[in-house]
């Protein structure tokens, strides 16, 4: 079994609620800010099956803003984004969710 990875950037949209596809075996590294964006890097085997995805829930909470899920029970703190101008600031928090294909 080959263990090379490689590291992949996925944009992470400012929303309550969202998901990105990634292939399975990704494992989440970080998220910071770029370019007034949010992207999360994620730890990818290279020889992965693009026929073999999975989920990864995110939610992006501003600082002061109702959190309307257990942060400490269904999802993981991923990270505290300030962007260059600073404000405002946003926490990343992520779920890793169901196989496809």
């Amino acid at each position: 079994m080959d263990n090379t990875r490689t590291i992949w950037k996925y944009k992470i949209e400012v929303a309550d609620e969202s998901t990105i596809k990634v292939p399975a075996g990704a494992k989440v590294l970080s998220a910071s800010e770029q370019n007034d964006n949010i992207v999360m890097y994620m730890l990818v085997p290279y020889d992965n099956d693009p026929d073999i995805i999975k989920d990864i829930e995110i939610r992006v909470v501003g600082t002061g803003h109702k959190i309307e899920f257990d942060p400490f029970r269904d999802f993981k703190f991923l990270a505290t984004i300030t962007f260059h101008h600073g404000s405002p600031i946003y926490h990343v928090f992520y779920k890793e969710g169901i196989y496809w294909g």
